[in-house]
This record gives structure tokens, C-alpha cells and sequence, in this order.
């Protein structure tokens, strides 16, 4: 049996790396065994070991137990070996009942029991199979018996469930010292689920509806199978479409029984007067409760986390006035446009509120909160004036914000520069510690709370690497294009001569500095 087990054996790429190596380098080789050599081994360390070994080294029985040998010493010196073939038996829960043989080494001249019982893992006595307990009988010559186990097959979808076997010796009195376990003492068995509870996904894999229908209704199937109760939440999401303006936004679950298999969204449709581009919105499956299972097809929007569809209304107004014409022309959605203009409002009643509205009742604001308040409402009233990013797909908020963020750090750096200038520091100085101090710290706390709640550190690499890029690209190579662009077309003058006299290239000049003071200043802070 060993040397049929040596035969199959596939050996791996290590092994001829290694004996490459030790030929290349003269080192003692690597030897096949030939299966001769095993048997031959094999066979004397059987006879080596008579009854006085089987006393002194009880542990060699449980060895030629697992590999399925039999010592030839004295039957009345042997002890009989009792064993599972397998740690672990895999069945399908239709497949009925499981049968686990045990097998007897050693001394067969022995009339003896041994006792098994069966105990729970994840599966449960009952419900998915019916426990069992005894003693398995072994007549003089007998080699193996079997256990049976009933498995209890259902129209329920489940987990795989394992529970397990164990081998016991219970006979008292001088048999019992005849009798051992081998290594494979208890047996694992799993019960596979052969119910598909199939996987959830719409009937199409786009839906279009004119506005005149007043609704569209969209179908969610489920294929390949239908086992079981599953469920799942839906939500609808404004895409150039908007809520409440061109379609009603509806949330819910969908509940599907054992042998349901399609189950319906309904949504309305706004029908206005105004000519308008097409638009859309998405309808969105999520949050299975199929035991923590993914039940959506891989292969749509949405991969296996979810399921999405797009749902486009086509408008069929006619273009009545100029108004309509201007923004049909220029691709503009005039329902965005209003909803731009509610957010627009809502950000200056917000500035002007303390925190925000929020809390005024349950939580109303402290003496601390209205001191802030005022303080910063200047400031607040200023940054309210960024647009929303419902206005030209957010364009107008990205330039807008760009700017205020320049007005921003021009008034920093002309109050560093005077600050620098009371103390008496030089504008290097002040720029690389109480500026950069001033613009570093916030990108550090926010990329310090980005790692602690984000499962991987990408939102705070990438903060840090794009605060960095601001700072720098921008901050120093910005100034520094738009100098050189200056000084090249506008030439030198008078007061630049007098300022380089030495320099025999003409054009915008920065001087080299040394930043080790403001550099060990600044992490000193």
C-alpha cells in the first residue's frame, strides 16, 4: 500500500530546484526511495517490534493504525486498534443517510465492542440529522464495521451544517487494556445544501418610459432557483432625473416566499408641460438577507454587492417658448436648475442659523456654540456663496471654490507677512512654519480620521499626496509659471539689473536659500 502511495506521488518544483542546486554546488544529492527499499523498512520494522516493544512504545500501534498495517507479534501481547478511515466525510443533504466505517488493527482474535455517539457543530440533533449513540460489535476475524447516520433532507435553504462522531472505549475489566484507539478517533461530517435559493436581478437591463405614461413598472426575477424565503431592499436614484420633480422617489423591501419567483417596483412618472432632454434615474437592490449570501448576478452594474438599472423618461412636450429653446440648446436641465436654486437658498439660511438649524430642540446650542457662531458667520456668509454642485454638474462649485480658496491664501500670507515683519522674522521663516503649520495640520487630523474609519488607508494616502500637490504645485509652481511667463515677454528693466547686476541670463530669478533652520523650526512645532 505504501509504495502504491509513492508511486501516485507528485513531486513539487522545490524539489528539483533543491536537487538542481545540490548538483551545481557538489552537494550530497537528493535520492529517490525506490518502493523496494520501503517495503523492505516497512516489513522489519513489524517484526522488530515484538510484544515487549508493543509495551514500551504503545504509540507505534496508533502509527500502523493510520497506515493501515498490522504488526505481526503475539496476538495475546497486541491490543485491537480501533480507527475511522477519515477525519472528515462530506454528503449532500439528499444524498440519505451517511455511512462511516471503522476499522480493527492489530488483534482480530478478539470479541469486543467499542462505542460511538454522535455531537452537534453547527448542525442541529433533529433537524438536520438524527443523532445516534451504541457499540459496535467486532466478532473474532472481523476487520471493519460500519455507523449509520440518518440525514434529514428539507426544501429550506441553509448554510452547510458539520456535526461529528466520536469513538469511546467503555469495557471494564481485563479487555479493556486489550483495546486502544487509533489516530483518527472522530470523524467531521458536513451535510452540503442542495437548495438554490437562485439570485435576484431585474427583467431588463435598461427601461425606458415616455412622461405621458405617468409610471413605469420594473420587473425583479429570480433565476435559478427558487428555495427558500428571500429579500431585499430597494431605493431609486436621482440621475439627471430628479425627484419630485420628474419622478416619484420610492424605497422598500421586496419579499420573496419559497417558489416565488418575480416581484414588481412601481414608480410614477411627473408629466409636466416643460420640453425637456431625456433624463434618468436608477432603481437599486441591496442588503440581501439570504444569510449573509450574495443573491445579485456578478455580471450587472451593480456586481454581486447589488443590483442596478437606469430608467430614462423621454419627454414628449413640445418646445413652446424661448426659454425651453435656450435650454434644450444648450443641454441644460431645468429641473436640476431649480433644485440648485432650493440648495443655493438653503446654504445661506444654514449660515445664518446657529449650527446649522440642527438641534434646536433636542440638543439646543450651548453659550459656546453662539460665540462661534458669530465669529465665524462672516465667513460662513462668504463660503455660502460657492454654488451648489447640482449648478453645471458641479463646474461652477470646483472654479468658484478655487477662487475663494486663493482670496483665502492671499489674506493668510499677507497676515503672516505681517506678523513675520513685527517679530522680525524673515517671510522664508514665517511661511515654512506658521503657514505651513496652518495648512498641514488640518490635512493631518483629516488624514489621521480617513485611516482610523476607512477599512484600507487609500482616503488618507490620498489626501495627504493631494494636499501636497496643492501646496506645492500651486502654491509654488503657479506664482512661478505666471513670473516667468512675465518676465519673458515684458523683458528686464532698470530696477532688475540693479536687483541682479551679476546675472548674465535675463529673466525670472529665485535665488537659492537655505531651509534647514525653518525646516528644523518646523518640526520642532
Amino acid at each position: 500500500m505504501m509504495a502504491q502511495k509513492r508511486k501516485r506521488k507528485k513531486r513539487s518544483r522545490a524539489f528539483y530546484r533543491i536537487r538542481a542546486t545540490r548538483q551545481l554546488f557538489g552537494s550530497k544529492a537528493v535520492k529517490d526511495v525506490k518502493d523496494e527499499d520501503v517495503e523492505k523498512e516497512i516489513a522489519h520494522d513489524i517484526e522488530a517490534h515484538n510484544s515487549k516493544r508493543w509495551e514500551k512504545n504503545p504509540g507505534f500501534a496508533k502509527a500502523l493504525a493510520v497506515l493501515g498495517e498490522e504488526a505481526p507479534a503475539p496476538a495475546a501481547a497486541r491490543p485491537s486498534i480501533f480507527t475511522f478511515m477519515s477525519s472528515k466525510v462530506s454528503i449532500m443533504e439528499n444524498g440519505g443517510d451517511v455511512e462511516l466505517e471503522v476499522k480493527r488493527v492489530g488483534n482480530l482474535d478478539l470479541d469486543c465492542e467499542v462505542a460511538y455517539a454522535t455531537e452537534s457543530i453547527t448542525a442541529e440533533e433533529g433537524k438536520h440529522y438524527g443523532p445516534v449513540s451504541g457499540s459496535l460489535r467486532f466478532e473474532p476475524g472481523q476487520k471493519s464495521a460500519s455507523i449509520v447516520v440518518p440525514i434529514v433532507d428539507d426544501d429550506v435553504y441553509d448554510e452547510d451544517k458539520r456535526f461529528r462522531v466520536k469513538l469511546s472505549l467503555r469495557q471494564s475489566g481485563e479487555i479493556r487494556g486489550e483495546l486502544a484507539l487509533g489516530h483518527i478517533k472522530s470523524v467531521e461530517v458536513t451535510i452540503i445544501d442542495d437548495e438554490n435559493p437562485g439570485v435576484l436581478t431585474f427583467s431588463q437591463r435598461s427601461y425606458t418610459v415616455w412622461e405621458s405614461e405617468l409610471k413605469v413598472v420594473l420587473t425583479v426575477v429570480r433565476q435559478g432557483g427558487t428555495t427558500g424565503r428571500m429579500a431585499c431592499k430597494y431605493e431609486t436614484k436621482d440621475g439627471t432625473a430628479i425627484a419630485g420633480s420628474d419622478y416619484i422617489a420610492v424605497s422598500g423591501e421586496l419579499v420573496f416566499e419559497n417558489g416565488e419567483d418575480s416581484k414588481t417596483i412601481t414608480i410614477e412618472i411627473i408629466d409636466d408641460d416643460a420640453a425637456e432632454l431625456d433624463e434618468t434615474f436608477q432603481v437599486i437592490l441591496s442588503d440581501p438577507d439570504n444569510a449573509g449570501h450574495a443573491v445579485f448576478k456578478a455580471d450587472t452594474d451593480g456586481f454581486e454587492d447589488r443590483e442596478v438599472v437606469t430608467v430614462t423618461i423621454k419627454s414628449d412636450d413640445d418646445i413652446t417658448n424661448m426659454t425651453e429653446r435656450i435650454l434644450h440648446v444648450l443641454n441644460i436641465n431645468e429641473d436640476k436648475m431649480r433644485l440648485a436654486s432650493r440648495n443655493w437658498r438653503e446654504q445661506f439660511r444654514e449660515a445664518l442659523l446657529v449650527k446649522g438649524g440642527d438641534g434646536e430642540e433636542d440638543d439646543p446650542p450651548s453659550t459656546g456654540d453662539y460665540i462661534a457662531h458669530f465669529i465665524n458667520l462672516p465667513w460662513k456668509l462668504a463660503f455660502a456663496i460657492c454654488p451648489p454642485v447640482d449648478l453645471l454638474n458641479g463646474w461652477a462649485c470646483f472654479f468658484v471654490s478655487l477662487g475663494m480658496i486663493a482670496v483665502v491664501t492671499m489674506i493668510i500670507s499677507d497676515l503672516a507677512s505681517l506678523f513675520g515683519c513685527v517679530c522680525g522674522l524673515p517671510d522664508a521663516t514665517t511661511a515654512i512654519t506658521f503657514v505651513a503649520l496652518g495648512t498641514s495640520l488640518p490635512d493631518t487630523f483629516a488624514s489621521m480620521v480617513a485611516a482610523i474609519q476607512d477599512p484600507t488607508a487609500d482616503a488618507s494616502i490620498g489626501n495627504v499626496t493631494g494636499s501636497n500637490s496643492v501646496n506645492v504645485f500651486l502654491g509654488l509652481g503657479l506664482p512661478w509659471f505666471i513670473a516667468s511667463v512675465y518676465w519673458t515677454v515684458n523683458g528686464v528693466n532698470d530696477e532688475w539689473r540693479g536687483r541682479f547686476p551679476d546675472q548674465t541670463r535675463e529673466g525670472f530669478v529665485v535665488e537659492a536659500g537655505d531651509l534647514g533652520f525653518s525646516v528644523g523650526v518646523f518640526v520642532g512645532c
